[in-house]
């Protein structure tokens, strides 16, 4: 998800090229932030690109039962 730069989630429509449609008043976005429906792992980065490895590996461990946490544990 899209977040504006005080960290409220951006739900303003926008272009293909991430900016703001005609007539929104969004303040633009500032980072993007993956989250896990199933447990409370989340990770933020400032390009939409940079969260598809950590959100890939944090599915498989979901399918191998290995759930990695922040401090390095495992659920």
């Amino acid at each position: 998800m899209r977040l504006h730069p005080d960290g409220t989630v951006c739900t303003h429509k926008v272009k293909p090229s991430g900016k703001p449609r005609e007539g929104e008043d969004c303040p633009g976005t500032a980072k993007f932030r993956a989250d896990c429906d199933s447990c409370s792992w989340t990770e933020e980065g400032y390009l939409k690109v940079i969260l598809e490895r950590p959100v890939s590996a944090h599915r498989a461990a979901h399918r191998t039962g290995k759930v990695p946490t922040r401090d390095g544990g495992g659920q």
